[in-house]
């Protein structure tokens, strides 16, 4: 698949550090598998990925993602399904 800015090559698999705002905390995921250019980063992760990720973090104890305390905080959580 080719990345959408001009010049670039194709996409490559690999993985990467996605962030996402959960429960009004940002969640850091590690090692997320996405189709990456080599050339200028752009990374593109498959719809199967993004429902694991929503799964993950269903899945979630309710103050895992540091619902209280101040807010902002971040949390990193390691990407390990399908492995």
């Amino acid at each position: 698949m080719p990345c959408t800015s001009p010049g670039c090559t194709d996409l490559e698999a690999g993985t990467i550090t996605h962030a996402v705002v959960y429960r009004r905390r940002t969640l850091t995921i590690d090692f997320v598998p996405a189709a990456v250019c080599p050339e200028c980063g752009e990374a593109r992760l498959t719809e199967e990925t993004l429902e694991e990720i929503t799964l993950l973090l269903q899945e979630l104890p309710p103050d895992a993602a540091g619902t209280s305390g101040a807010s902002g905080a971040s949390k990193r959580l390691r990407y390990s399904r399908g492995s």
